[in-house]
């Protein structure tokens, strides 16, 4: 079953009828609005519907003769090029690609007296909370898998583990950090910290760079207003006030949810505004009118619970605006790869935003499942996609099928109830990280990553609150908006810049 295909499901128009009632998960939403969505369980033996030409793909490596027999594993994926988070699955659906074929190679999993290969198929869908739940059932039932990954963003895992659940299996998820998530039944199982940790790391980064600043500079120049950057009268450290603004969505809500306390604790005040709400997709004008309020409110700290999309719209209207905060802290983005292949061919503009991440390929990390180090699989990746750069999320995603495999070969049998138990007394050591599940069935973690890109040079881990080592020096406060052009642009762009 060597192949990879893509079809187009032309009979969705129609619903397709089981030979027996199952549960159907139904979402419905009011248009653009996802903290509306609600679910409904429905018993039926009607399939559910999907959209006319609603993609398909699947992959297996090795001829289904090589083994005693296949494991099959269903996801929902957002397949189509237009779908908000095409870039996003693609960084979930390669590493099992990579998955397959090392699985090949090694010999396939040995459980119960059997050699089994793996078979990977996915239904698109659509990027959409309403799609979700119907895409993850026709996966998990045209392949009559025995286990289930889920696609990206917390919002819309939610809803595909309640289907995943309700067709009994167990389902793994490199695509989401909303806790919410895994504690709503006992069979979904996380490879993300916490969402409400996503903020910690970069705040901490932020409260030691500005303590170092207050070590080092004179006390009679720093109270002097204007001499120095990041003081107002009190030293770089009292003076910082982190305003914050979030992606309407499950797992940035949960960040923003967390952040004030995180500032707290570092020793950063927060503005009185409350987080004020951006769509998933805004406009320059939208952020600027909402950036604009925080400035007001004195933020001299931009914290971003957000996805790639809002968070380049974020950086346009901050050059709109001429709003340089002494750091902004994005999520979901410093490290994706259309983010840093724009970074390098002279997107300046991304330059010294700092950002969160779990694991890059600069780690020295080597797993004892796979046997691969961070270098070694980032190679990987690079050689069988065109030199593309992989994120943590395909780290992780390649790391979630290395715990299923361990846990099936502890468990030595492919029976739902025997591999969740040894998921939940996992502890794997991967190039990804340290794989132990908790209460909830998400990975805990002592912190993440804190990513950034220097002027010129290419990303660089600035802090790492695990001892992991570091790749750069943290850059801080960042640099005005007249600076930044001068050096790449020259002085007349300033000009330019303030005629428009």
């Amino acid at each position: 079953f060597n192949m990879r295909k893509s079809v187009a499901i032309l009979a969705f128009v129609l619903s397709a009828r089981s030979s027996s009632a199952l549960t159907n998960v139904v979402v419905s939403c009011r248009v653009d609005d996802m903290s509306s969505c609600t679910a409904a369980h429905i018993e039926s033996a009607e399939e559910p519907l999907l959209p006319l030409g609603v993609p398909e793909e699947v992959y297996g490596t090795g001829s289904a003769a090589a083994y005693d027999d296949v494991i099959a594993i269903a996801a929902p994926s957002s397949l189509h090029p237009d779908d908000l988070y095409y870039e996003d699955s693609l960084m979930l659906t390669r590493p099992l690609l990579i998955f397959a074929d090392w699985l090949h190679k090694r010999g396939g999993l040995r459980a119960g007296g059997k050699r089994y290969g793996v078979r990977f198929s996915w239904v698109g869908d659509g990027s959409s909370a309403v799609q979700v739940a119907n895409a993850t059932a026709r996966a998990m039932r045209n392949a009559r898998a025995r286990f289930a990954f889920s696609g990206y963003s917390s919002g819309l895992t939610w809803f595909a583990a309640q289907q995943s659940a309700a067709d009994g299996l167990l389902m793994l998820s490199a695509g989401s950090a909303a806790t919410t998530v895994f504690a709503q039944n006992n069979l979904t199982f996380g490879l993300y910290p916490p969402a409400s940790m996503y903020t910690a790391s970069g705040l901490e980064a932020i409260a030691a760079a500005a303590r170092a600043l207050d070590a080092r500079a004179d006390v009679r120049i720093a109270h002097s207003s204007s001499l120095l950057p990041c003081f107002g009268g009190v030293g770089c450290l009292a003076s910082l006030r982190a305003g914050f603004v979030q992606v309407d969505n499950l797992f940035t809500r949960d960040q923003c949810a967390a952040s004030p306390a995180w500032a707290r604790r570092h020793g950063i005040s927060s503005v009185s505004l409350p987080p004020v709400t951006l769509r998933m997709v805004p406009s320059v004008e939208e952020a600027t009118t909402l950036l604009q309020q925080l400035r007001s409110a004195g933020a001299t700290v931009l914290v971003g619970c957000t996805y790639h999309a809002a968070a380049v719209v974020i950086i346009a209207a901050l050059e709109r605006m001429n709003w340089s905060p002494n750091a902004v802290l994005l999520s979901e983005t410093i490290d994706k790869a259309s983010f840093i292949s724009r970074v390098a061919a002279g997107w300046w503009q991304g330059e010294y935003v700092l950002g969160p991440t779990q694991w890059t390929s600069s780690l020295p990390t080597t797993g004892t499942f796979s046997r691969l180090s961070s270098s070694e699989f980032a190679d990987m990746f690079r050689a069988r996609f065109d030199g593309a750069e992989v994120s943590y999320n395909g780290a992780a995603q390649f790391a979630a099928a290395c715990a299923l495999g361990a846990a099936i070969e502890a468990a030595d049998s492919v029976e739902t109830a025997a591999v969740r138990a040894q998921l939940e007394r996992l502890t794997l050591d991967e190039f990804y990280g340290r794989i132990a599940f908790g209460a909830e069935h998400q990975i805990s973690s002592a912190g993440l990553l804190v990513v950034q890109h220097p002027p010129g040079e290419p990303l660089k881990v600035v802090h790492s609150p695990t001892g992991l080592p570091t790749t750069g020096e943290l850059l801080f406060p960042s640099p005005p908006w007249a600076q930044r052009r001068c050096r790449v642009l020259g002085p007349a762009a300033n000009a330019l810049a303030s005629g428009q």
